[in-house]
């Protein structure tokens, strides 16, 4: 298995993958060569491959395919191509000179924000690939219409959970955690957390949240706990146009998994504004922490949060849904904790890793 993340989702993702299917058979992962979970209990072999910068990164493809050359493993699993003009010539010298089938998990079928030559690249990358891992119904037909994949090659297997986190950073007890932030008891709280980019939508949440403000009183609370590469400054002239700088708390940084009980215990909603997106690991980190979302029916979200159950589903881009879904939710608190206990019963049985273990190894096997 190759992922060059060293942190982050798709890192989480990965660990947790490579975790359960070592249960089963011998699995090594060519990664990263500083590990956010270096120090997680792990039962496959972890080889630090890659490193921070583009040079060393490149390091890293030609160790993995000397390693897999000489090895000659039965399954090559690709996790992520952080670089993928380059990272995808070398997956395809990978399965070649190793003469072994080739799968790839789709985590998203084109960038969030793609350019034009990205159509011949993942096209390329997708003839390429034996075998096709995605985590929605929806990503199978994208596929199939958007690059003539033949369904016969794609795989539909849902995201994990990320309860492996919760257990690790316990939540704590949500009137703690408040009094730790300087937080009121009766407090509608909303949480966006996450990598800030333009397509996850904080600016349309600022937006309905002003609008709900007028309708309700101010005991609502944003935190914004994220890093955000492109800068947060039009975000904090929303803030300040809209008037509702005592009713967000930023934290605009990377946010260390220890840190993750100080910002999902105080919350009694994460809210996942995106205008466009194919899955989120938010969304089972929000499971794990006992958390219902007020989401877009955007990609395979829906399939994912049950409307009702697990959390609310607003229409895309759609100040006027998400609006009332935050005044929804802002009546309904006792109702929000049941829904939270139902995202997290989903995740520890729909959404179990010796689950998505199994269906994986099954699709290797198909493969040889």
């Amino acid at each position: 298995m190759v992922d060059p993340s060293p942190e982050g989702g798709i890192a989480h993702y990965t660990y947790n993958l490579a975790n359960a299917i070592s249960k089963y058979e011998e699995i090594t992962l060519c990664g990263p060569s500083k590990y956010e979970l270096s120090d997680f209990p792990r039962d496959f072999e972890l080889k630090g491959v890659f490193g921070s910068s583009l040079p060393l990164h490149m390091v890293g493809n030609i160790r993995s395919f000397l390693d897999t050359s000489t090895k000659r493993p039965d399954i090559l699993h690709v996790q992520w191509l952080p670089y993928p003009h380059i990272d995808s010539t070398a997956m395809f010298m990978m399965k070649r000179f190793s003469r072994m089938p080739l799968c790839y998990t789709a985590h998203n079928i084109l960038p969030h924000e793609p350019k034009k030559r990205d159509m011949h690249l993942y096209g390329r990358i997708y003839r390429e690939s034996d075998c096709i891992i995605v985590h929605s119904s929806k990503d199978t037909g994208s596929l199939e219409r958007m690059f003539g994949v033949d369904r016969e090659r794609i795989r539909h297997i849902p995201h994990g959970n990320y309860i492996f986190l919760s257990e690790y950073f316990r939540p704590l007890d949500m009137a703690e955690a408040r009094k730790e932030l300087g937080i009121g008891e009766d407090t509608f709280v909303m949480l966006f957390f996450g990598l800030i980019r333009d397509y996850k939508g904080l600016d349309i949440l600022l937006r309905s949240m002003a609008k709900a403000l007028k309708e309700r009183s101010e005991d609502i609370l944003l935190i914004i706990a994220g890093k955000a590469p492109a800068g947060f400054s039009k975000y904090d002239a929303l803030i300040k146009d809209f008037g509702i700088e005592r009713n967000v708390m930023r934290h605009i940084r990377y946010i260390g998994l220890e840190e993750l009980p100080k910002f999902f215990s105080p919350s009694d909603v994460v809210v996942l504004p995106y205008r466009k997106i194919y899955q989120s690991g938010v969304v089972q980190l929000s499971y794990a922490y006992r958390k219902p979302v007020i989401a877009s029916a955007s990609g395979g979200i829906t399939e994912v949060v049950k409307d009702g159950r697990t959390g609310l589903i607003v229409k895309a881009g759609d100040e006027m849904s998400l609006k009332n879904a935050i005044l929804t939710a802002y009546d309904s608190r006792e109702k929000l904790k049941r829904m939270g206990e139902n995202g997290w019963n989903m995740a520890r049985t729909e959404y179990s890793w010796d689950r998505i273990a199994r269906r994986t190894l099954d699709a290797y096997r198909d493969l040889v």
